[in-house]
């Protein structure tokens, strides 16, 4: 949907295993993530796409590449369902193979939530997950009087046979 201007900011980079770049950003005019993806390390750009999955208060984001669960990963504060212009609230990670279908993975935050980041944490880089596993941090409450919160999201136990 490349209907209307697009103006992105806050932009997030992630590396792809097929070696292109997702650019993730919010969009000053629209209530929507914007993406756009780079096949020669970011010297040239596809145009802004705005999937209509990711409805999005104006606020900053975060992507990043799980190899482990062979998804791209995107938070951002959804809003409340029939809001006109989503509120920074119901923070949310939505999930994609290919970096143009997404799929509901978590809700982190039902309450004020805005920015977030997240972090792979790599099997066995603490005891506090041994297999790996997600972090979310993200601000919650009010801009200004809100507070930092982490959400984890372990990844399963890997069995052998």
């Amino acid at each position: 949907n490349n209907t209307k201007t697009n103006t992105p900011n806050e932009c997030e980079p992630a590396a792809l295993p097929d070696g292109s770049l997702i650019l993730a950003a919010r969009d000053e005019a629209a209530p929507y993530r914007v993406l756009s993806r780079s096949h020669d390390f970011g010297r040239s750009w596809q145009p802004l796409s705005r999937p209509e999955s990711l409805r999005s208060a104006i606020c900053q984001g975060s992507c990043v590449w799980v190899s482990e669960l062979k998804r791209l990963l995107l938070s951002f504060p959804a809003g409340e369902p029939g809001e006109k212009s989503p509120s920074r609230s119901n923070l949310v990670v939505k999930a994609s193979a290919d970096g143009e279908s997404w799929q509901d993975w978590k809700t982190v935050y039902q309450g004020d939530a805005a920015y977030s980041v997240l972090q792979v944490v790599p099997a066995g880089a603490t005891s506090k997950l041994p297999h790996g596993g997600v972090l979310v941090l993200f601000e919650r409450g009010h801009s200004g009087t809100g507070s930092l919160s982490v959400q984890i999201y372990p990844f399963p136990s890997q069995k052998t046979v």
